[in-house]
């Protein structure tokens, strides 16, 4: 079991770093945290060494680690992310209004400037 923990370990730390993969690893990596604790009971009530099972266990732990510090990551960026969407589109409601008062300003004059040569010729 201290062998399985440690290679789950080793597979969940590796892959952990990849987004959205990651998550695929989350229960391989509770699996093998599980394994090697109860390895490491098993071998210590047996006077064994258990290098192999601390090692899983350690590993495993960081993966979630990992896992668990991208998600927050993902999380914090799409937030924030939308907060930019938010404030870019404020901007464009800004500069659509300021454009339409301008094309209002210019269509005004030229039918000013329209009506005064037509009143001109007559």
């Amino acid at each position: 079991m201290g062998t399985a923990s440690l290679v789950i370990g080793i597979i969940a730390i590796i892959f952990g770093f990849i987004p959205v993969f990651n998550y695929c690893l989350l229960i391989p990596a509770l699996l093998g945290l599980v394994l090697g604790i109860i390895d490491i009971g098993i071998k210590v009530k047996q006077n064994k060494p258990n290098g192999e099972s601390i090692c899983g266990v350690v590993l495993n732990g960081l993966a979630i680690f990992v896992i668990a510090a991208w998600t927050v990551a993902i999380a914090l960026m799409i937030s924030s992310s939308g907060e930019q969407i938010q404030r870019i589109q404020l901007i464009v409601q800004d500069q659509l209004s300021r454009m339409q008062r301008q094309s209002a300003s210019y269509i005004s004059d030229l039918e000013y400037s329209s009506n005064k040569e037509k009143n001109e010729e007559e």
